[in-house]
Formats: C-alpha cells, sequence, structure tokens
C-alpha cells in the first residue's frame, strides 16, 4: 500500500468502511482510500504534530474526526471532512505524566480516553475500580 517508511504501529478503519489511517513511530499520519479494497490509494501522508512516536489511531464513531496517541505524552485530534487533507483540531491535549499508548472514543464520539503506561494502581483520573491509568477528556 505505500504511504510509510517507519514502523507502523497502529491502523483503524473509519466508521463508513471506505477509510483506513495509520500511524508510525516516525511521527506519520498515513490515510488510505479503501473504497475498492483491491486498489488502496494513498489519500494524504503528513506529519501527525506529534514530537515523539505515535502509537494509536482512533475514529471517532459519529463524525469526521479522528484522535493520535504519542509518547510525546499527548493526544491530537484531526479534522477528517477532507480525507485526503487531514487538519489538526486546536493544540495537543495534554495532561499525561508518561508515554500515551492507546486512545479511544466513547460510543458517540463526544469523549476520547487515552491511557499511559503508568503502574496499576496508580493515581488515575477514572474511577478505582479501573486499573487502567487513563485520562478522559470530554465533548471533543
Amino acid at each position: 500500500m505505500g504511504g510509510h517508511a517507519e514502523a507502523v504501529h497502529a491502523l483503524t478503519f473509519s466508521p463508513d468502511g471506505k477509510t483506513l489511517a495509520s500511524v508510525d513511530f516516525g511521527g506519520r499520519l498515513t490515510v488510505y482510500n479503501i473504497a475498492d479494497p483491491a486498489a488502496p490509494v494513498v489519500w494524504s501522508d503528513v506529519p501527525s504534530g506529534h514530537e515523539d512516536k505515535v502509537v494509536d489511531v482512533a475514529f471517532a464513531p459519529d463524525r469526521p474526526l479522528l484522535a493520535t496517541a504519542s509518547f510525546d505524552h499527548t493526544v491530537r485530534l484531526w479534522d477528517m471532512t477532507d480525507r485526503a487533507h487531514p487538519k489538526a483540531v486546536g493544540a495537543p491535549l495534554r495532561g499525561r505524566e508518561n508515554p500515551v499508548w492507546a486512545v479511544a472514543f466513547n460510543p458517540r464520539g463526544s469523549i476520547v480516553a487515552s491511557a499511559d503506561d503508568s503502574m496499576p494502581g496508580a493515581e488515575s483520573s477514572c474511577s478505582s475500580s479501573d486499573r487502567a491509568n487513563c485520562l478522559v477528556w470530554s465533548d471533543v
């Protein structure tokens, strides 16, 4: 399919199944048109704006919004209205003290959560029963 020079660490399908987004250790976000899975096309291959490895990516379920997670301790949001030209939305979401390993949206797409590599039992912004250290941003 092309598009990446570094190791791809994560990828995700858009809710409509026509787009695949991937991120790599070099900090790139690559978006593919896979309307024809037999002939994928690179729509865009852009620097992610992160300052370190990018390790996870997630599409919002309800609108053209994408989130990327990085070892730079941040999550970035992307407007995917024009999938050939993703645009960063605002400043990176900060608050992590460690590299961010995972990012996810809630089913309505209004909340994005991230998880880092903190030890279980470390102070968390989630409920005490949640063993993963996560941080939640709402109204995204």
